[in-house]
């Protein structure tokens, strides 16, 4: 047990510092859960702020430890001269599997229903609850839940822009495209993540109407403007001295590795049927429909390199990638990322047409 930066919440309205909630619930009994865990750390802070106003007490927190005994002594346990309480539990046992004993946790429970008010209660569970598990149907009798998810990637690009839209500004036509085009290469998207961005565009065009496509270009996160994508651009284009002096900032970790080379994969791919697709005579508006590329001036940036780029160096190239993530993954080789690209610009330009 030890004192630590929090984690998430459900603020339904305020009155006279306690937090009201309108489903019979206990109000300062809460579980917090699902795969933003930034998210789920912000809005833990707001809710105990919310309940006990700006001076609340110092959290007695248990990351991932504890006993029934050990929880149940810090929620009876406020002294005389501390009576306000914040106990936090951060992926406790029970929420994680079975009970192993359900007399001890119908004794938690009761003592979760007879908190008094200067005590807050919070759980905290990175992933999933099992809400079939009947223990767990009955500890949500009793919290308030809410769950805290990656937004779908697909969604992010309207969630984004009616942020902006909230605050009052307009976006240039090419705003959303760029967006789509952005966002649709990251895995994941959290909703914190794009406050802050939304906050960095409103600063960045201050004393302006709309908000331009370069203002957003500058405001997204560093490595996805001037890293992978700028990469990607330079290694079609055989620079092999951009290339070797930009790998090792792009290409920082093995998340990263996998991540961006995905992105890049996946454009090959896209050239790769380009390919095949002109081979059968196929309407532009077809191709792009088969490609899922809504906007001309993605479908003329993928044309243009896939006219760059022959086949077979495309077809090599993809094996490549296949073969070294094979390697790294399966095999945990340690191999040197940049050899790939590298032999790949000494490909381009002899290939090149």
């Amino acid at each position: 047990m030890h004192n630590f930066i929090l984690l998430p919440s459900l603020v339904i309205g305020v009155k006279e510092g306690r937090i009201m909630t309108t489903s019979g619930k206990k109000n300062n009994c809460i579980l917090f859960y699902g795969e933003d865990t930034v998210l789920i750390n912000k809005k833990c802070k707001e809710y105990i702020h919310h309940y006990f106003g700006s001076k609340g007490p110092e959290p007695i927190v248990f990351d991932e430890e504890g006993s029934y005994e050990e929880y149940i002594h810090n929620i009876q346990g406020q002294s005389l001269f501390a009576m306000d309480v914040v106990v936090i539990m951060h992926n406790p046992f029970f929420l994680n599997k079975g009970l192993r004993n359900e007399e001890e946790f119908s004794q938690f429970l009761t003592v979760l229903k007879n908190i008094p008010p200067e005590v807050l209660v919070i759980m905290t569970h990175v992933g999933k609850v099992d809400k079939r598990l009947s223990h767990i149907k009955e500890l949500l009798k009793i919290v308030e839940s809410r769950e805290f998810n990656f937004l779908k990637v697909k969604e992010a690009p309207d969630e984004l822009i009616s942020m902006i839209r909230i605050r009052g500004k307009k976006l240039e036509y090419s705003v959303r495209p760029l967006l789509e085009e952005v966002i649709g290469a990251w895995t994941e998207v959290s909703l914190t993540l794009l406050h802050s961005i939304c906050d960095k565009i409103m600063i960045m065009s201050a004393g302006q109407e709309t908000v331009t496509a370069a203002v957003v270009r500058e405001a997204l996160p560093t490595y996805m403007e001037q890293g992978v994508f700028k990469f990607y651009d330079k290694l079609i284009a055989a620079d092999s001295i951009y290339i070797l002096q930009n790998t090792e900032h792009v290409f920082t970790d093995i998340p990263s590795i996998l991540k961006n080379l995905g992105f890049i994969s996946s454009k090959f791919r896209q050239m790769k049927m380009i390919k095949e697709m002109k081979r059968q005579h196929m309407s532009v508006k077809d191709m792009q429909n088969k490609l899922s590329v809504k906007y001309s001036f993605m479908w003329k940036n993928l044309e243009r390199d896939a006219d760059k780029t022959k086949e077979t160096t495309i077809e090599w190239f993809l094996c490549e990638i296949f073969n070294f993530q094979y390697r790294m993954r399966v095999k945990a080789e340690k191999l040197e990322i940049i050899d790939l690209f590298l032999r790949f610009c000494q490909k381009q330009k002899h290939n090149h047409y």
